[in-house]
C-alpha cells in the first residue's frame, strides 16, 4: 500500500491499549450489535477463554492478570470496530493504536488473518511478558516537558515508554521499580504537576523485556502476516507497508518506546479530520488528544451507539 493521503470524509480509527479497562468493558456494544457479539464468540472459541465473562461477566476478577486482560482489551477493541463496520458498512480509511492496541489495528486491517488470530498473538505476548512482570513498572508523568524529563531518566536509569502528549507534557515512563520511583520523586522536585503509577504488571517498552524478544519472534513464526488492506500507522508514526514490516514492528515494540504524538501527526498531516476511538476507554482520551492537538473532528462512537442505531436484543 503506497497511498497515504486521505479525503475529508475518510475516517481514522484509534484502538485503546492497556491500562484502561474494568468490569463492564464491551458489554454495551456486545448487547447492541450482532457483529460485536460474533467477535466475542469467535475469539472465545479460538483462544479458549470466555471473553464476555472476563470483560463483564463472572470472570472479571481475572482482569488482574495481564495474560487475561490484555487479550480481553483487544477483543473489546475489535468488537467495537465490528460495530463500526456494521454501522458504516465500510472499513476505516486508516487505523492506529496506542501500544497494545496495535494488535487490534493488525486485526482490523487484515494483517492478521482474523480477529481471533490478533487476540491470540496479544495473549501469547502477554503470557511471555508476565514472567518478567515483577521486574519493573510503569508510571505517568504530568506537567514536565520532555527536555526536562529526559535528563532525569538518564540519571535514574528509567526510560520513556510512550511519548503520550508533548503538548500537555504527558509521558509514560518504564523501568525497574527503584528507577521509576526515583524518577517520580525527581520529576516532582523539578516541577511536574503529579505522577501516577499505571495499572499494568510489568515494565513494558523496556530493555528489561529483552529476554522476551527472541522467543516471541519464534511464536510469531506460527502466525501468517498479510499485506494490510487498509492503511495502518505504527506505534511510532510510520506506515506498516508489508508483512515483514508488520512482524518486525511487533518485535521491536517489546523493548522500544511508542510515540502516539507521531501517530496522530501522521494521520492529521495526511488529511484525516475525523476519528473514532475503539475500546474500553469511556473518556475517549485518544480522541480528545487528536481533537485538541490537531483539530480533528470527533465522531464519537458513544453518540453513534445511542442516537443512530437501535438497540439489539438476544
Amino acid at each position: 500500500m503506497t497511498e497515504t493521503r486521505f479525503g475529508p470524509n475518510d475516517d481514522a480509527v484509534l484502538f485503546d491499549g492497556q491500562g484502561i479497562f474494568g468490569p463492564g468493558m464491551g458489554k454495551k456494544v456486545r448487547n447492541r450489535f450482532g457483529a460485536a457479539k460474533i467477535v466475542y464468540q469467535e475469539v472465545s472459541d479460538f483462544v479458549g477463554i470466555d471473553m464476555a465473562k472476563v470483560c463483564f461477566g463472572s470472570l472479571t476478577h481475572l482482569q488482574r492478570y495481564p495474560e487475561i486482560v490484555q487479550p480481553a482489551i483487544i477483543t473489546t477493541d475489535l468488537a467495537e470496530y465490528a460495530a463500526y463496520r456494521e454501522i458504516k458498512e465500510q472499513e476505516a480509511a486508516v487505523v492506529g493504536a496506542l501500544s497494545l492496541g496495535i494488535f487490534a489495528a493488525y486485526g482490523a486491517s487484515g494483517i492478521f488473518e482474523s480477529y481471533p488470530h490478533a487476540v491470540l498473538a496479544a495473549a501469547e505476548r502477554a503470557r511471555m511478558i508476565s514472567e518478567y512482570g515483577k521486574a519493573g513498572k510503569m508510571a505517568l508523568i504530568f506537567g514536565l516537558a520532555e527536555d526536562r524529563l529526559e535528563p532525569i531518566l538518564k540519571k535514574t536509569g528509567a526510560t520513556f515508554a510512550v511519548m503520550r502528549d508533548r503538548a500537555r507534557k504527558h509521558f509514560i515512563i518504564t523501568g525497574g521499580h527503584e528507577e521509576v520511583e526515583q524518577s517520580k520523586v525527581d520529576s516532582i522536585e523539578d516541577g511536574a504537576r503529579r505522577t501516577e503509577d499505571i495499572e499494568v504488571d510489568g515494565p513494558y517498552h523496556s530493555e528489561l523485556l529483552k529476554p522476551v524478544v527472541e522467543p516471541y519472534e519464534e511464536v510469531l513464526d506460527n502466525f501468517k502476516f498479510n499485506e494490510p488492506r487498509i492503511a495502518v500507522v505504527s506505534n511510532t508514526g510510520f506506515y506498516i507497508t508489508s508483512p515483514v514490516v508488520a512482524k518486525k514492528h511487533l518485535i521491536r515494540q517489546i523493548t522500544e518506546h511508542a510515540d502516539f504524538d507521531a501517530v496522530l501527526e501522521t494521520m492529521a498531516n495526511d488529511g484525516i479530520n475525523g476519528a473514532y476511538e475503539m475500546g474500553p476507554d469511556e473518556k475517549e482520551r485518544l480522541l480528545r488528544q487528536m481533537v485538541e492537538n490537531h483539530g480533528v473532528i470527533p465522531f464519537s462512537m458513544k453518540r453513534t451507539f445511542k442516537e443512530r442505531v437501535p438497540l439489539q436484543t438476544g
